[in-house]
């Protein structure tokens, strides 16, 4: 994204097969508000977001909300290529009709 953009409205114009946020973005609740928003739009409310944190201390406050939406991943930060690859193919070959994979947690 560009500096100074709208993510929200730059993911309902591109419509993404999927989203990987950070939920640092600007501030420390910009990307759990972002999340908020895609999963109350009708428009967003379907497409996978595969969440990355290191702030295990609002993953765990969010744990529950996170659980009422199935198409929402986790995959904890610090996190390396071979943790993040598996995770994509996994989401995007679900939406395919693949066998679905179980969302990445706690990577090693």
């Amino acid at each position: 994204m560009l500096e100074g953009s709208n993510p929200y409205q730059t993911l309902i114009l591109e419509k993404p097969d999927l989203v990987i946020l950070d939920t640092w973005l600007a501030t420390r609740d910009a990307g759990w508000t972002l999340l908020q928003l895609l999963k109350l739009d009708p428009v967003t409310k379907d497409t996978p977001v595969l969440v990355c944190t290191s702030d295990r201390e609002a993953l765990e406050m969010r744990a529950r909300a996170l659980e009422n939406h199935g198409t929402v991943s986790v995959l904890n930060k610090p996190y390396t290529r071979e943790a993040l690859l598996p995770a994509v193919e996994g989401i995007l070959g679900a939406q395919t009709g693949a066998e679905a994979q179980t969302p990445v947690l706690n990577p090693s």
